[in-house]
């Protein structure tokens, strides 16, 4: 399972063996300025999280969207969810789990840096950029 996180206005994706309240609530906190505002679906595995945050639930159960007292939403993280499911289908067809990191890692570069005011020269320095100075061989890729 992929665990997503926006926080300082960045994507983060994480891989986890298992959604449990433990894992999840433990990468929010890795992440997450405590006091911020988190808004997340009614999963139980979020349940304590106003601990530590201020913690709004939009309970899809009882086909709410919005949350009418907070205004509390997830549509924002469920079209990034629509966004990459629609990429699995449509080209790539299949993610190892050995590689899903660099799959996650490229969704997380295209939100992230992929803003469409950004002009496409700029997007290419950036890559150019940011891969300086590192080499990815096709026998490390596989190993």
């Amino acid at each position: 399972m992929v665990q997503g996180i926006k926080a300082d206005r960045q994507m983060k994706f994480h891989i986890v063996n298992s959604p449990n309240k433990k894992t999840l609530q433990g990468n929010i906190l890795k992440n997450v300025e405590v006091g911020s505002t988190i808004q997340t679906d009614e999963y139980k595995g979020y349940i304590g999280l106003d601990k530590h945050f201020k913690h709004f639930t939009v309970k899809h159960s009882a086909g709410e969207y919005v949350c009418p007292l907070s205004g509390a939403s997830t549509n924002e993280l469920e079209s990034v969810w629509a966004l990459i499911k629609r990429s699995y289908k449509g080209v790539y067809h299949h993610w190892s789990k050995k590689h899903l990191h660099r799959y996650t890692d490229e969704f997380s570069f295209r939100l992230d840096k992929g803003n469409c005011a950004i002009d496409t020269i700029n997007r290419v320095q950036s890559l150019v950029k940011g891969s300086e100075g590192k080499r990815l061989t096709y026998q490390k890729l596989i190993s």
